[in-house]
Formats: structure tokens, C-alpha cells, sequence
């Protein structure tokens, strides 16, 4: 009988598979039950925010009578005065948790970027740009405290590493990525207003002749 419930008892889990471990210290990856969720959404949003970070200038460019001077000069403006953001994120933290504070800023920016197709002057293009970066601010900021729930306290240190790391790496991605978009939209607008102005110097050579 001894022997019977000896060999009936559950078998502990074994060591993860080797291949599994070498792939998460490869690319740097803490371990830590449940995290996927939370690493897969950090790469999306990282990704995503370097792709738009070129694409703002091209769409407006692309869309308004707005000068490609100004709208770099708004935008600018807009992100500078975004910047104490930070600052008052902390106290909603407290307040509402940071999982509720940084949802509350993807839906912002969401509904900043939906904004966009109403832009068309100078203001407006300020304005929707400034509560973007408000969102980003608030989501990146909340995300240092969603580490304390997707990380115990001995691997805390090495999540907020990876999680600036997989922030770079997105935001130069997604840079790389819009590059040639932002190069040839810009271009081509160089292009027409050098197209534009011989035209006009051809017509008044015309004239004069």
C-alpha cells in the first residue's frame, strides 16, 4: 500500500526546456509567470509610437496648407508644453491605480489621433498633437508601476532594463521603418514647390517676351 501511494503522488514540474531558456536569455527576457501580456503590449506600443512619430509630420504635411517649418515648429510647441505630464501622473497612480491611469492615457491618445482628421490649421494641429504626447506621457510613466504587477520585488530591476530597452528598440524601428515614407512625402512636396516656381518664371518669361 505504501508503495502503491508512493508512486500515485503528483510528479513536481521539471526544469523548463533548455531551447525555452536560451531564447529568453537572448533577447534579454526576464523570467516571470504571466508576463507575456505585458511584454507583447510594451513591443506593440513601442513599435507603433516610432511609426507615428515620423508618419504626424507626413500626414500633415500631406493633408493641410501647413508648411513643413510650422508644423515641425507647433509640434514641438506642443510636446515642450506636454512635458509636467509626468509630473502629475503619480498623484492618479495613487488615486486610481496604475493600470486604470495608464488605460485612461491610451484612450487620450486615441482619441487624439481619431482628432487628426479634423486638423487643418496651425491650432488645431497644436492642440491634437499636444494630447497625444499627453497620452504617451501618462501611459509611459504608469507602465514603470505596472512593472510591480507583472515582476516580483528580486526582478523588478532587471524588467525596468528590459522594458527601457524594448522602448528604444521600438521607437527606432518604427523610426527606421517611416524614414523613406517621410523622406519621399517631403520630397515630393520640395519637388512641386520647385516645379511651381519654375512654372511661374516660365510664364513671366512669356509675358516679357
Amino acid at each position: 500500500m505504501t508503495t502503491q501511494a508512493t508512486r500515485t503522488q503528483p510528479q513536481p514540474p521539471g526544469p523548463r526546456p533548455a531551447r525555452t531558456r536560451s531564447l529568453r536569455a537572448r533577447f534579454g527576457i526576464p523570467a516571470s509567470p504571466g508576463s507575456t501580456g505585458f511584454v507583447a503590449a510594451t513591443s506593440i506600443d513601442s513599435i507603433g509610437t516610432g511609426l507615428v512619430l515620423a508618419f504626424t509630420v507626413v500626414y500633415f504635411v500631406d493633408t493641410t496648407n501647413v508648411g513643413l517649418a510650422r508644423i515641425g515648429a507647433v509640434m514641438t510647441l506642443a510636446r515642450l508644453l506636454a512635458l509636467p505630464t509626468s509630473m502629475t501622473v503619480g498623484p492618479l497612480i495613487d488615486r486610481f491605480t496604475a493600470r486604470r491611469t495608464a488605460v485612461a492615457g491610451n484612450l487620450l491618445s486615441a482619441g487624439a489621433y481619431v482628432g487628426f482628421l479634423g486638423a487643418r490649421n496651425v491650432w488645431t494641429i497644436g492642440v491634437v498633437v499636444f494630447l497625444v504626447q499627453v497620452g504617451h506621457t501618462t501611459y509611459w510613466t504608469s507602465s514603470a508601476a505596472l512593472v510591480g504587477l507583472a515582476a516580483p520585488a528580486e526582478r523588478r530591476p532587471s524588467w525596468f532594463a528590459f522594458i527601457h530597452a524594448v522602448r528604444n528598440s521600438g521607437l527606432g524601428i518604427g523610426a527606421v521603418f517611416d524614414r523613406h515614407l517621410a523622406f519621399a512625402v517631403v520630397a515630393e512636396a520640395a519637388g512641386l514647390e520647385h516645379c511651381g516656381a519654375a512654372d511661374t518664371s516660365d510664364r513671366g518669361l512669356k509675358v516679357g517676351g
